[in-house]
């Protein structure tokens, strides 16, 4: 994940699903800037860890969509959807 705005987001949210059901659910309190440096984290979703378990070809893909919803500074809730795109989150 990468901030790279100047202050932190709060509340973060990282859904992860496949081509056909949800994966399960990450949480952060919060995510410091990182500038134009990634921050990794470690995946703790069950669902994630059993989907790359499963036996496939060795040339197989596997399509993990995630979408990270957040609180800036300002106290607007954001979503990022598995396509890319950032907007406000409807659901507040």
């Amino acid at each position: 994940m990468q901030n790279a705005s100047a202050v932190p987001v709060y509340d973060v949210e990282v859904a992860y699903s496949s081509a056909d059901a949800p994966l399960g659910l990450q949480k952060f309190h919060i995510l410091s800037p990182t500038g134009s440096v990634a921050h990794y984290r470690e995946i703790k979703c069950p669902g994630v860890g059993q989907l790359l378990a499963q036996p496939r070809a060795d040339d197989a893909r596997i399509d993990i969509r995630v979408t990270i919803s957040f609180t800036d500074a300002r106290g607007v809730r954001w979503i990022r959807d598995g396509a890319g795109h950032l907007s406000k989150d409807p659901g507040v």
